[in-house]
């Protein structure tokens, strides 16, 4: 039996004085969506759609497929395109504001949850994201993920982890709970929930839907979308929106349904399920005696914008925007609920959780890099200062760039595996783009290109032969370090504008190949024409290998013959390499490591869900 908790009482903007019940009403007047990309056609999803979800109430949002109802979920959450909108979306008369997403919770249809965590460590997440920092301590914080998760049913599931493609989790119910014990957890004044059943068993389903509705009772108004309804499900349900290609064809309260379909020649029979019915007659399955030669569809549409109910719903937004000034303001002061220190903190302990249960990941890149030491340390063993000494050392520093950059292909995956998760994060109002950024970026970073260069580094400088001085070993590391995260960040770049990883992995791969044309070994740089002259400052691979070059060749002296040798510093000249460019090629890296930092931030700032 669920219960109601003193921990999840709604605060008191959001609830009315006299009957203690949430006071934000969603109302929305004339609201169309209309799709315009490119030189093609514009595509209407909803056309001017009008009418209300009660406080305290659950309305459902349902109809055939493509009729436009998970659109219409989502232009209500303030979650779509805004300049493909029109008409008015009103919270207790008022428009709605940027501030709108982050009073409001919003369960997807997907269970955008994190595998590697815990019920409850989704929840503490959400939790330490959004409920206010000055306001709830850490313990306070644990003290209200407690209480959800009693509250849902979860407490017997809190410590198992969710499951992802390597682990197996807790059931598809637990999974849609735990996505709605994510939203409640700050106490949301207006709950969505698109297509909480889909995917779910049958009893499952009856379960989540009378959760839902008792929470609706706590005081939450919630509004979701179902495809299709089994009885138990539409008997629990204070109202109903039924939608037919963008249009209402029904609004009101369940029992009233029938009534509306026998007003219209549609008669439902006794034993049948009437959100089952009336999906009949909107896909044509019902056919009665056609009136004024409509459709089914579009004889019970017109019924419905000719009927009283229409008519007064309508006068009820009208009324209710002429008395907004009577009623609170509940988006007034809404903010993000903790500092972008705190977000940044946050968002790191998750990643640092990760590593910590699938420690496998960051192994296996120590493991590829211990491995190319040994390939280049076994080939290239203990190079002489002869010909040969000075072709294998040449040969190994090239080698050692091009695994640099290629090693950090894997950085392509980060944003584009978590995309779908951040945007719902976002929108929810987790976090901003900056702090989940800069988390995921150096929590990449650190373990996964740092800390594997280190290590590559240690081991195959000394089995080189290379310069036994520690001036050297430093500048060695140092150049590798910063060649990696160039080549991470252009990664990051490419991997925030592109959301496909093959095609992600194509784009780097090309730019990587080119960059290592003009790296100066393969052409002389001296060769090139003036006009090109600008080409090698593009070059990761170039700045990398020439620093490289001039730290190790500079001041060594290289027999090639019994009477004939040639100074290392001569050689580098040859190529094209200047003695004094180490500490420039280093600046340069790091100048184009910060430039695709910044173009990935910009990229992954401006992503939108459609």
């Amino acid at each position: 039996m669920l219960h109601s908790e003193p921990l999840l009482q709604w605060s008191p903007s959001q609830v009315d004085v006299e009957t203690g019940k949430s006071t934000s009403e969603l109302a929305f007047k004339d609201v169309a969506y209309t799709v315009r990309k490119g030189g093609k056609n514009p595509l209407h999803v909803l056309r001017g759609v009008t009418g209300v979800c009660a406080p305290c109430k659950v309305t459902a949002i349902f109809g055939p497929t493509g009729a436009g109802k998970s659109t219409l979920l989502d232009v209500l959450a303030r979650r779509k395109r805004l300049e493909w909108i029109s008409g008015s979306v009103l919270v207790n008369g008022k428009p709605q504001t940027d501030a709108f997403s982050r009073m409001c919770g919003y369960v997807v249809q997907d269970d955008l949850l994190i595998g590697q965590m815990t019920v409850r460590e989704n929840v503490l997440f959400s939790a330490q994201l959004r409920l206010p920092q000055d306001l709830y301590s850490a313990e306070r914080c644990e003290q209200v993920v407690d209480a959800v998760l009693d509250e849902l049913g979860l407490g017997k599931v809190r410590d198992a982890l969710i499951g992802n493609e390597l682990a197996r989790g807790v059931s598809g119910g637990e999974r849609k709970r735990t996505n709605i014990a994510c939203e409640l957890v700050f106490r949301p004044s207006v709950l969505f929930l698109d297509e909480p059943t889909t995917g779910l068993d049958a009893a499952t389903a009856v379960q989540v839907v009378a959760t839902v509705r008792h929470l609706a009772r706590l005081g939450c108004t919630v509004v979701m979308s179902l495809h299709q309804p089994r009885f138990a499900i539409f008997r629990q349900l204070d109202a109903v929106l039924v939608v037919c290609d963008g249009h209402l064809a029904f609004h009101g309260a369940p029992d009233d349904l029938v009534p509306h379909l026998e007003a219209a020649g549609f008669a439902c029979e006794p034993h049948n399920n009437p959100a089952d019915f009336v999906l009949d007659v909107l896909s044509s399955g019902a056919t009665p005696q056609l009136r004024e030669g409509k459709s089914p569809a579009a004889l019970l549409l017109s019924v419905y914008a000719e009927s009283a109910v229409a008519r007064a719903i309508a006068l009820h937004v009208d009324v209710a925007c002429r008395d907004a000034v009577n009623r609170p303001d509940v988006q007034l002061g809404v903010r993000f609920g903790v500092s972008r220190l705190r977000q940044f903190t946050v968002v790191c302990g998750r990643y640092w959780l990760g590593v910590k249960r699938l420690p496998v990941i960051v192994m296996a890149q120590m493991v590829t890099m211990v491995i190319f030491a040994g390939i280049v340390g076994g080939i290239y063993w203990q190079s002489g200062l002869d010909f040969k000494g000075l072709q294998n050392r040449t040969g190994a520093i090239f080698f050692m760039v091009m695994s640099m950059m290629f090693s950090n292909l894997g950085a392509l995956e980060i944003l584009i595996r978590e995309r779908a998760l951040f945007l719902h994060h976002k929108s929810a109002g987790y976090f901003s783009t900056g702090p989940y950024f800069l988390a995921t970026v150096l929590c990449d970073l650190v373990p996964m290109r740092v800390a594997p260069m280190l290590l590559f580094g240690a081991l195959a400088y000394p089995a080189l032969g290379f310069q036994a001085t520690w001036a050297h070993f430093a500048w060695f590391e140092l150049i590798l370090v910063v060649t990696a995260v160039a080549s991470g960040a252009l990664c990051y770049f490419v991997s925030a504008g592109v959301g496909v990883f093959a095609i992600a992995n194509l784009v780097v791969s090309v730019v990587y190949v080119v960059q290592m044309l003009f790296g100066g070994l393969l052409v002389n740089l001296a060769t090139l024409p003036d006009w090109l002259g600008w080409l090698p400052y593009l070059s990761l691979f170039k700045q990398g290998f020439e620093a490289l070059s001039v730290n190790e060749l500079h001041g060594l002296e290289f027999k090639l013959l019994p009477f004939v040798s040639i100074a290392g510093d001569k050689y580098l000249e040859e190529q094209g390499f200047a003695l004094g460019d180490k500490p420039k090629c280093v600046a340069i890296m790091l100048a184009w490591a910060v430039a695709y930092l910044a173009l990935a931030f910009v990229a992954l700032d401006r992503l939108r869900k459609d």
